[in-house]
């Protein structure tokens, strides 16, 4: 007899020890609860070590097979965005590159988008990195930006209360949707230089 078996007939076919009623989910339990072997043995004289065991392999079978079945992310890109405006308001721009797996360039994008605020140009720049990402057919981003607010309000660290803002804010949120998985994560400007000089390249294409 198979040392872990399931029966419609037995436990709601639930998996258990063969020849027993005891459930594989009580023996996990107590061994997470600390129990040994050898506890767990003498508290039910029909379960041996073997049948211990087995209920290990079991459940880590049933691990892999759920990790197995987990969706493959296709296509997952890395984007370092930036919003820049000369005065606050002032004259903005945006900046967006984007890298595909090991680093290889896919795109840069610089954009004037009139007179606005440092924090609108930063979410601006977010949501045209979205933008282009969905026209990539990507499903996985992780995204860079040294503006410590936009990170921290979309990750809802931060409350978004100005009314411009929130409107930016809940269109990016939307945006996500498109994707399966997107991370992002704040740098330091120092890291972020690129974005920045493109950001800056697109204020002055409206001057």
């Amino acid at each position: 007899m198979s040392r872990i078996v399931k029966d419609p007939k037995v436990l709601r076919g639930k998996p258990h020890i063969g020849g027993t009623k005891i459930p594989c989910e009580l023996i996990l339990e107590l061994l997470a609860s600390g129990n040994s072997f050898k506890e767990i043995c003498e508290e039910f004289p029909k379960v041996t070590a073997e049948d211990i065991q087995a209920t290990l392999s079991y459940a880590l079978d049933l691990m892999k097979k759920e990790v197995a079945s987990l969706p493959v992310l296709k296509k997952r890109l890395f984007i370092y965005i930036d919003g820049a405006s000369r005065g606050n308001p002032g004259p903005a721009g945006v900046g967006v590159i984007i890298y595909g797996e090991k680093k290889k360039l896919v795109d840069e994008l610089c954009e004037y988008i009139g007179k606005t605020t440092n924090n609108v140009a930063e979410y601006q720049a977010l949501l045209i990195a979205l933008e282009r990402a969905r026209s990539l057919g990507a499903e996985a981003l992780t995204i860079y930006s040294d503006c410590e607010l936009l990170v921290r309000q979309m990750a809802g660290e931060y409350r978004v209360k100005d009314k411009t803002l929130k409107n930016f804010y809940q269109k990016a949120k939307e945006n996500l949707k498109n994707f399966r998985k997107v991370d992002i994560r704040y740098i330091t400007r120092k890291r972020n230089k690129k974005a920045d000089r493109l950001a800056n390249k697109g204020i002055n294409l409206g001057i």
